[in-house]
């Protein structure tokens, strides 16, 4: 697993030097079974409701990122045995540039809508898990006029994802392996001179990706936590839903990795993670031009998750 780990790090900080949407959840690894603290037997009905978020503080980055704010949540409607569960999940990313009198300026806001199923069990163990659900995405832009642009995207996918717990350099982590197959997908561009520039959002067939995060526990409540995430984004040649999984015309990649402070408990349910650290975050089309844009970002962050559900 260690060395697994390690290529895991290297693939991120390879895609992280390259010249692809952005999925709002991708820095955490959510999965409501992994509380083991929320006990069924037989169907239990709406046993939880998680929330989580981010804030990201932009330095030396392009001129479409000055801030960025996360709020995400997670409602388990059912559970059953601790062994299958089913949740809704709802987030937005909001997006701020500094083009403005006041260096503050609304620019783009990401929305997530999902319903899934969960499965302790994977490959006969207890400690892995599989997830089913299918996820609707759609970015839109703020307060546009005075440039005369405008982007909206959709991308909605069936999700499917594996989750596995190791232990590495004398701390825990959790690792996912995913795959996103697109099914509702649009990109409209204003004006439509871009209409053509290539990648477009509705030729996607598909979203290949890992995600781990690793924690080191010091006291009771301090640690370190290492994140990160490497995406590969599969293109084809049309939009039509049947045509555009016959080949694969081009592909593109994302891929972000932080460290910092850990503050709070390992394993209560009613309590929070706290997260301050930097990261560095590599999009290949930052959805914020009327054609696709990489964007480097280098950031400060504060993150809030939960202990055990969302990692």
């Amino acid at each position: 697993m260690k060395n697994c780990f390690l290529v895991l790090c290297g693939i991120m900080l390879y895609v992280a030097t390259l010249h692809a949407q952005r999925i709002p959840d991708r820095l955490y690894i959510v999965n409501p079974l992994a509380d083991t603290n929320v006990r069924a037997q037989g169907l239990s009905w709406f046993n939880s409701i998680t929330g989580y978020a981010n804030f990201h503080k932009f330095y030396g980055s392009d001129t479409g990122h000055a801030y960025s704010k996360f709020l995400g949540a997670v409602t388990e409607i059912a559970r059953i045995d601790d062994r299958w569960s089913i949740a809704l999940f709802n987030s937005i990313e909001f997006i701020v540039d500094p083009n403005n009198d006041i260096r503050f300026n609304p620019r783009a806001i990401t929305f997530q809508e999902g319903l899934g199923v969960f499965h302790r069990g994977l490959f006969g163990s207890d400690s892995a898990w599989w997830h089913l659900g299918y996820y609707h995405r759609s970015k839109h832009d703020i307060d546009n006029s005075l440039i005369g642009t405008e982007r909206v995207t959709i991308y909605g996918a069936f999700v499917g994802k594996m989750m596995t717990p190791y232990q590495l350099f004398g701390g825990e982590g959790m690792a996912q392996a995913r795959c996103d197959l697109y099914m509702q997908i649009s990109d409209n561009r204003t004006p439509d001179d871009y209409d053509n520039v290539q990648p477009l959002f509705s030729h996607l067939i598909t979203t290949l990706g890992v995600t781990t995060n690793w924690r080191k526990y010091y006291s009771e409540q301090v640690g370190i936590y290492a994140s990160g995430y490497a995406h590969v984004n599969l293109h084809g040649h049309t939009s039509d839903l049947v045509r555009r999984f016959r080949s694969v015309e081009s592909a593109t990649l994302n891929g972000s990795i932080g460290v910092g402070l850990l503050l709070g408990h390992r394993d209560k349910t009613n309590t929070a993670n706290f997260r301050f650290g930097v990261r560095y975050e590599y999009l290949s089309d930052s959805e914020l031009y009327q054609f696709p844009s990489p964007s480097r970002l280098w950031s400060v962050e504060f993150m809030v998750t939960h202990p055990l559900a969302i990692r």
